[in-house]
């Protein structure tokens, strides 16, 4: 059974930087792509990537995202960026409150 747990998220102030880990287990994620997503309360899931230099705007739930069975995207930032529907194993997500 493939499981991935989120940590790292927390309050942060902005212009400050956070590490994210996405600790997955049940599969090699050699043969399996993945991706990091985050949703804002009212607004669709969005793709991200690494971050640096947070924005009050970047607050959100983020989650690691990846496939259950072996496969790897040849062009993975188009896939990233397309809200996670290319993506079926989910973690439960972690959230980053930035703030003063």
């Amino acid at each position: 059974q493939v499981q991935m747990v989120e940590t790292g998220g927390g309050l942060v102030q902005p212009g400050s930087s956070l590490r994210l880990s996405c600790t997955v287990s049940g599969l090699n994620i050699a043969e399996h792509a993945m991706g990091w997503f985050r949703q804002v309360p009212g607004k669709e899931r969005e793709g991200v990537s690494c971050m640096n230099g947070l924005k009050p705007e970047d607050t959100a739930t983020y989650y690691c995202a990846t496939l259950r069975e072996p496969r790897r995207y040849t062009n993975i930032g188009y896939y990233c960026q397309r809200g996670g529907t290319d993506f079926d194993t989910w973690g439960q997500g972690t959230l980053v409150t930035v703030s003063s």
